[in-house]
């Protein structure tokens, strides 16, 4: 096992210890999005944290929003957006009700130098 995926491991196992839920976790190199249900969260606020274990390339930026749907992802709403990050670090934000039908965290990664995030994000 590579270097970045035991680093990445670490962090899923840790987040899992603490009770938390990973949504999306690894070394992500692209854009992306990961869905799931907002049915099966309980209803009141919940706490998402992200979770940056390192960047590399020249001049990374890594934007992360989470987004709520009521119309099975037809159409998005922001809910919360995360300061950007250039490095390691973790942030936490407050979902609060009502959770919709789904919810998405979306990711984009910028810089030049092949950009790639080593990053989780996690719900409490």
């Amino acid at each position: 096992m590579s270097r970045t995926s035991m680093r990445a491991a670490k962090a899923y196992f840790a987040h899992r210890a603490m009770g938390q839920e990973v949504i999306v976790g690894g070394v992500k190199t692209a854009n992306g999005e990961q869905r799931f249900s907002g049915s099966q969260r309980p209803r009141g606020s919940i706490p998402v944290v992200l979770t940056v274990n390192g960047a590399s390339g020249t001049s990374p930026t890594l934007n992360v929003v989470v987004e709520q749907s009521v119309d099975g992802g037809q159409n998005w709403t922001n809910k919360l957006t995360f300061a950007q990050r250039t490095g390691a670090g973790s942030e936490t934000l407050q979902l609060t009700q009502p959770h919709q039908d789904q919810i998405r965290v979306r990711w984009t990664i910028g810089g030049t130098g092949s950009p790639s995030f080593d990053f989780s994000v996690a719900l409490n």
